[in-house]
C-alpha cells in the first residue's frame, strides 16, 4: 500500500513545477512585450534626435546666417580691413 501523504506531495509538487512552469512562461512574455516597447520607444527618440539634428544644421548654416544678418538686422558685408581677428594673443588683419 501506497502512503496517502507521499501520493498528496508528489500531487502537489508536480501541480508547483507545473505552475512554476507557467509563471516563467507569462514572465517572460510580459519582458518580451517590455522589450519590443522600449525598442519602439528607442526607435522612435534616434527618429527625433535625427530630426532636431538636420533642422539644426538647416538653422546654423552660414549662408542662412548671412542673409538673416543682411535682411532682418540690416547689416552689411565687411570690407577689406574691417575684420580683426585674434590668433594666439597678436592680432592678424583680414586683408
Amino acid at each position: 500500500m501506497r502512503n496517502p501523504l507521499g501520493s498528496f506531495l508528489s500531487v502537489v509538487t508536480v501541480v508547483g513545477v507545473m505552475l512554476t512552469v507557467v509563471i516563467a512562461k507569462m514572465e517572460v512574455r510580459r519582458l518580451g512585450y517590455s522589450v519590443y516597447r522600449l525598442s519602439q520607444n528607442e526607435r522612435l527618440l534616434q527618429d527625433q534626435s535625427r530630426k532636431k539634428t538636420m533642422k539644426f544644421a538647416q538653422l546654423t548654416r552660414p549662408e542662412r546666417i548671412e542673409n538673416y544678418a543682411q535682411a532682418r538686422l540690416e547689416l552689411k558685408r565687411a570690407h577689406q580691413g574691417q575684420v580683426i581677428q585674434l590668433v594666439s594673443g597678436r592680432l592678424a588683419f583680414k586683408h
